[in-house]
């Protein structure tokens, strides 16, 4: 059994040590407890002609940082309306999983490519994740009990492409965004479900069409290749 380059090794080490870094510091500033809806929303509305940075900056930070992103997508809703706060919050929320994606990837997938490696149903796994990449993201993120952080760092392991990692997490942000959102629009007045089901509706048809697109092109790609080989020298 090959030993695993030291390299590789200090690297996770260095992936371990700072996402229980980010834990720690996050609970040792309890921002969990210290910061309600209205201080985020009149935070934001003090940075003046700065709003959309300030609140980008904030969910960059709740990338790595223990923070409860609910209120920062309610937020957003409170101050730009459910449309424009859905689109804030979904381009914020995918930069911000674009940051432990990168960490994971540069610093640990080394180490966890070797190690899924050495077992048959690892390596099988990783393989279905790099091929079905979007489906996978896509899926996860639409399952609300599922970590938003575990699916960056996870993503980040394993072979899925960063392509795929951006669409899934993109698309599937949008229900879950545009709820929150209009609660924060609505507040003290009654949520209007039926747009939230018409949201939610409209995101499981892009995905399938984008998904059953995918399958097609690779298949196509597939077919291609298998038809015209490569001359052998």
């Amino acid at each position: 059994m090959k030993i695993p380059p030291q390299k590789d090794v200090w690297k996770l080490a260095a992936l371990v040590l700072l996402v229980a870094g980010f834990l720690a510091a996050g609970h040792f500033l309890g921002l969990g407890e210290r910061f309600t809806l209205e201080d985020i929303r009149a935070g934001v509305e003090r940075t003046g002609g700065w709003q959309y940075a300030a609140f980008t900056g904030l969910y960059l930070l709740a990338g790595l940082l223990p923070f409860p992103t609910v209120l920062l997508s309610t937020a957003s809703g409170a101050l730009w309306g459910p449309y424009l706060g859905t689109l804030m919050t979904v381009v914020s929320a995918t930069l911000a999983a674009c940051i432990p994606f990168f960490l994971s990837r540069a610093l640990g997938r080394g180490m966890t490519a070797k190690l899924i490696d050495r077992n048959s149903t690892a390596h099988r796994c990783d393989r279905f994740a790099g091929r079905n990449g979007f489906a996978s993201v896509l899926t996860l993120r639409l399952i609300p009990v599922v970590p938003w952080d575990l699916v960056n760092y996870l993503s980040g392991l394993c072979s899925i492409r960063f392509r795929d990692y951006l669409l899934g997490s993109l698309i599937g942000t949008l229900p879950a965004s545009f709820t929150y959102n209009l609660i924060g629009a609505s507040l003290g007045k009654p949520v209007d479900k039926i747009q939230i089901a018409a949201v939610t509706a409209a995101v499981i048809v892009l995905a399938v069409f984008l998904f059953v697109r995918r399958r097609k092109s690779a298949a196509a790609n597939r077919s291609a290749a298998a038809s015209n080989p490569e001359p052998q020298a």
